[in-house]
Order: C-alpha cells, then structure tokens, then sequence
C-alpha cells in the first residue's frame, strides 16, 4: 500500500453508483440542446503539478481555459423527490460513456451542477433518470423517470431538467469501456449532515469526468464510486470538499478540502481516505 499524506482534510462521498443502461436509439422526448453563451463558468486556479499531494487551498482548474466546452445542468420540479438518486449520463456518438454526475439525494426543488469541460465534441447526448423505485439501478417507465437532450453545436451548453415533461424509456445499455474511479471513506462522523461534493478531471486536459454529490451519513464511513469513466494510464485529478459553510460551493476558506493526482491502472482508480488521520492510501 501506498501512503499519501493530504494537506487539509479530505473526503469522498457515499453510496455507490451503479452503472445505468441507457440507449443511444431511444428518442422518446429528446430535444436539441444549443449553445448558451450567457452560461456562467465557475473561477478556478491551476492545478497543483506533485503527483501525490495537493494544497486544499487550491481548486483544481484553469480559470483562463476555454469554456466552450462546458455543460451545466439545472434540475427543477424536484419537490416531491427529496431524498432520492438522480444520475446525469454525457454519451459521445457511439454510446461511450464519457462523463458522470451521481446526486445520491436530492436535497430541493431545484439543483444544479457543472461538468466542466466535459464536451469535447459535438453532437453529444445527456441521459437522466431519477430513481423512483429505491433499486439504485434504472429501471425503466413506469418505475424510474428518466429524459434526453442532444448537445449541438459549440458550447457552452446549458440543459434543464424539468420533471414535469414526460419521461423517455431509456433501455438497452451503454456503451461502457473504462474502468471504475472508487474511494473507500472512513472517519468521517464529526460532520454529520453537511454536504459533500468530488469532482473527477483528466489532469493534462482538465476534461471533468465525475462529480459525485452527497450527504455525510452518521456512520462516517462510506464508499464512493463513479463506474466506467477513468482510463488505465491516465493521470487523474480528484478535488472534494464538505460544505462546511453551507453556502452551496466551495469556499476556499471555510469548507474543509484536499485533492490527491493519481494515475488508472487497468483495474480502475481507487483509494481510501481517513478523515481523523488525514491520510490516504492506494493499493
């Protein structure tokens, strides 16, 4: 085992995420997605360059990047769905998965989320789906509710997710070839209730490609995992933090955070954290 000290105090979320089938042919209530070019991007700084240890203090992210590829998501009509599992689905032309955001419950009647620069191309597809029937697996119509928008153009790009729109039958399986990110959380019962949040880039590139949101159970352990969006040989840069504050985003200096730059191996990428102790470690 590897140990890799953290400086701030790090955390990954909880619940696991499992893999979801979604079918590039459906089109029940697909709609076309253009580009919004009020989209607002969240500041960020550089990226720390140390392969193992990252300063808390810094976010991951190049404020000067380019924000054409971005894609936000607002959810709204959620009143009646507090609690349960939204998963957000980017599928590139041939049905490969290629980003994932997991919101292991749903906390108001309106949420949104970012995944930045997710887009490297267009035409792309978003699938979500709510889990209705608590299987944490999609099941389809009437069970689970899910919907469809194509990404074309240049970004960035917005989508809504009304609730009230009628859902589509999203079936046959996706495409997935790469591995699983996973994190297995221990230490973490001194900050029962708030919020968590870890985002998931490519390191050169700064393509996100997981965002994992949750609630820090009484337990204070937990697993993370964000299925089939990492690939063996590439360097990875994983950014979480506890909401501390409450404000809803990170605050550099009120929310508790650490980042950790790791490379997949063929079997995926995976680490484990102890929040009393401030450390990690990878097999």
């Amino acid at each position: 085992m590897r140990r890799v000290a953290l400086v701030g105090v790090g955390i990954l979320a909880a619940g696991c995420a499992p893999s979801v089938g979604l079918d590039a042919s459906a089109h029940d209530h697909a709609r076309v997605i253009a580009p919004d070019a009020q989209n607002e991007v969240a500041d960020a700084s550089e990226p720390a360059s140390d392969a193992s240890v990252l300063d808390s203090a810094d976010s991951p992210g190049d404020a000067s990047r380019d924000p054409s590829h971005d894609l936000t998501v607002h959810l709204v009509g959620t009143s009646a769905d507090t609690g349960r599992w939204f998963e957000c689905r980017l599928l590139d032309d041939r049905n490969r998965l290629r980003s994932l955001a997991v919101l292991t419950g749903l906390t108001s009647p309106t949420e949104s989320f970012a995944l930045y620069g997710s887009v490297p191309t267009t035409p792309m597809r978003v699938d979500t789906w709510i889990d209705d029937d608590g299987t944490l697996a999609w099941s389809p119509p009437p069970l689970d509710r899910a919907w469809r928008d194509w990404l074309v153009g240049a970004g960035p790009f917005v989508v809504p997710v009304d609730t009230a729109l009628s859902p589509a039958d999203l079936t046959a399986p996706t495409n997935v070839l790469a591995a699983d990110f996973v994190g297995h959380m221990t230490g973490f019962d001194a900050h029962v209730g708030f919020a968590y949040e870890l985002t998931l880039r490519v390191t050169a590139t700064d393509r996100q490609v997981g965002l994992y949101r949750t609630t820090l159970p009484a337990s204070g352990t937990f697993d993370v995992n964000l299925r089939g969006i990492v690939d063996p040989g590439t360097e990875y840069t994983a950014f979480w933090y506890i909401d501390l504050d409450r404000s809803g985003s990170y605050n550099r200096y009120g929310d508790h955070s650490a980042m950790l730059t790791a490379t997949a191996l063929a079997s995926g990428l995976s680490l484990s954290h102890d929040h009393h102790l401030g450390t990690t470690t990878q097999p």
